[in-house]
């Protein structure tokens, strides 16, 4: 898929410009599909080595807004430098591509991302913060991690994920935080109970 430069650019044919390179795109793999030499071999020989996926949008800063700023993703490259029309983030160990697309795909998604965090619930707090929908709130599963899914500005169904040891961890830490609150506000108790004393009493 390829992108074209964005209305806000100033560029009157960017559209067509786009449209034009897409369609080279389309056909390029359409002949590589139709050709008799392209062989399960020749594949071997040119594996990929890594990739990413990359999700469009009419709006580029709406993504950004959750996968930058609730993800925490860093932008690693842009294109152009001024008014990107497409964006690499890395977020984790996870590389995610953000493109501008005049006129994105619509309908029922058929992907999902994944990604592991170190708190879920306060991962979630800024979720929610942001507006974003969740779809399925925090539940262990079967397989022994936690996870819940929202859906970023495009319909896109995320997953975010505590593997098993960071869940137990989290899950005690969370224990001995309700028993300390527990604690405290027993010697609140004891403190209004010492207030209500005589002041002699209190003196002593």
């Amino acid at each position: 898929m390829q992108y074209g430069p964005r209305p806000a650019s100033g560029c009157r044919t960017c559209t067509r410009h786009y449209q034009r390179r897409f369609a080279m795109s389309e056909r390029s793999q359409q002949l590589g599909a139709e050709s008799s030499d392209f062989t399960g071999r020749e594949l071997d020989s040119s594996r990929a080595g890594s990739g990413f996926p990359i999700i469009v949008s009419q709006d580029i800063s709406k993504l950004l807004g959750f996968y930058r700023d609730v993800m925490g993703g860093r932008i690693v490259y842009q294109f152009p430098d001024e008014d990107p029309a497409f964006l690499t983030l890395r977020i984790g160990s996870a590389t995610l591509g953000i493109g501008y697309h005049p006129d994105p795909p619509r309908g029922p998604s058929q992907m999902s991302l994944w990604f592991y965090v170190a708190d879920l619930d306060a991962t979630l707090d800024l979720v929610r913060n942001a507006g974003i929908v969740v779809l399925e709130q925090p539940e262990v599963q079967a397989w022994g991690e936690r996870m819940a899914r929202v859906m970023d500005p495009t319909g896109i169904e995320v997953i975010l994920g505590e593997d098993e040891v960071t869940s137990a961890s989290n899950a005690a830490r969370r224990t001995a935080s309700d028993q300390s609150a527990v604690g405290g506000s027993s010697l609140d108790v004891v403190d209004q109970d010492d207030s209500e004393a005589p002041p002699l009493a209190r003196a002593v």
